[in-house]
């Protein structure tokens, strides 16, 4: 899976709480993220688990959606939107 990146080998990890409307806009701009999708048991909120080769779409995703998308692991990827943040500001 590579959110809109095509590669052969990923090595990137990305692992995203995402609320209803993150969950249904994840799966509208990326369809083939639906597979990646489980839903966190007794709750309306879904988790998004995958490997990518770069966290460019991912990180965009993520930064139009702040209040839809919790990070939930990797370290790399943090690192990657909080240089994103600091080149804005």
């Amino acid at each position: 899976m590579s959110l809109g990146f095509r590669a052969k080998n990923p090595v990137h990890g990305v692992e995203m709480e995402l609320s209803l409307r993150g969950m249904l806009l994840l799966r509208g701009q990326y369809p083939a993220s639906s597979a990646l999708i489980t839903r966190i048991e007794n709750e309306t909120r879904y988790c998004f688990k995958a490997k990518v080769q770069d966290f460019r779409a991912p990180g965009a995703f993520t930064l139009r959606l702040p209040e839809e998308v919790f990070i939930l692991g990797s370290p790399e990827f943090l690192d990657y939107l909080q240089s994103l943040s600091r080149e804005v500001w």
